[in-house]
């Protein structure tokens, strides 16, 4: 028994064909060459997903994955068939957070179908992902990237990514698994979906402040402070892009400490192009430290090992040195 997984990716452009696809992670990969949809998609798949979706696929970027179908499932079982629908939709969802290595975007999936056939059978299913994810604006909007922009951002996501620490599951157990055996690197991609789905600015910012906790804190002492000085002596290259960083995070806090309390905000932040402002720099700053963090690899051992004894002594060597 053979399957084809097919969903259109929004807000992305690519600028140019790329014919059999990049590969993001186990057998996904990223399209847009509309040949490729004619060959996959026979005219049974296309009376079954209807005209209008079948022109979304055929009129932009898509993902796919083909094979045979996994033989511990039924493909005649209702369940085993949304059930495998919903695993690839879920590794589809990451393809957004794998580009926002790169730079921020609002790309993501929608509604994916599952066709699963052989010479005697086919059937075709579809469900849709409910997760509605923006950039750093709170905005939907399509950004190009190119070839090797995509490649970059795969590869940077796949040293963070473990599809079988969290792709295979339901969504309950993921959150068990996230809470206790995922480490640091697991985290950040986990909350970083989260905070790619907040299109209101100051909640969006509160999740940028976990973003960092999830790699800048190992107590839960003076956070804030600590926070805002690992993330300056990182990010800073002198004493007055440090000082700069170093009250912008403060302030990103006195944010999150009002919007998580159902405070009003400083009047100072209460215009909502500030907070846009807010949100677009900071989102800038969480991925300059995690693109930091993948490219030393003394470090990423740091973050997979996820002991804070560790962690501790590189920031202390950082702060007192």
């Amino acid at each position: 028994m053979k399957y084809l997984f097919i969903a259109r990716l929004y807000g992305l452009k690519i600028n140019k064909v790329l014919s059999r696809g990049i590969q993001i992670d186990g057998n996904i990969r990223i399209s847009n060459d509309r040949n490729r949809l004619d060959r996959l998609c026979d005219t049974f798949f296309q009376k079954n997903v209807g005209t209008l979706e079948f022109d979304s696929l055929y009129n932009g970027p898509y993902v796919y994955a083909e094979g045979d179908f996994p033989e511990h499932l039924n493909p005649q079982d209702g369940n085993d068939t949304i059930n495998f629908l919903n695993y690839n939709l879920r590794l589809s969802q990451t393809i957004g957070v794998s580009l926002w290595f790169v730079k921020d975007n609002s790309v993501r999936t929608e509604t994916g179908f599952l066709y699963v056939f052989n010479e005697s059978y086919r059937g075709v299913s579809s469900n849709a992902r409910t997760s509605y994810f923006t950039n750093a604006k709170g905005q939907i909007d399509d950004i190009k990237f190119s070839n090797e922009e995509i490649t970059q951002g795969v590869n940077m996501f796949i040293k963070t990514f473990n599809e079988g620490t969290t792709a295979e599951l339901d969504h309950l157990k993921t959150s068990e698994v996230i809470t206790t055996v995922a480490n640091r690197l697991e985290r950040f991609i986990y909350f970083l979906q989260a905070a790619r789905n907040q299109g209101f600015p100051p909640s969006r910012i509160s999740m940028y402040c976990t973003l960092l906790e999830t790699l800048l804190s190992t107590d839960n002492q003076e956070i804030g402070h600590k926070i805002a000085e690992r993330t300056s002596r990182l990010l800073g290259k002198d004493y007055s892009e440090r000082m700069e960083i170093f009250k912008f995070i403060k302030e990103a806090y006195a944010i999150r400490s009002a919007n998580v309390h159902g405070d009003k905000l400083s009047r100072k932040f209460r215009k909502i192009e500030k907070q846009i402002e807010i949100s677009m720099k900071f989102d800038k700053y969480v991925r300059k430290l995690i693109q930091f963090i993948i490219a030393d690899q003394s470090k990423m051992e740091l973050y997979l090992k996820d002991e804070n004894e560790g962690l501790n002594d590189w920031f202390n060597q950082l702060i007192l040195t």
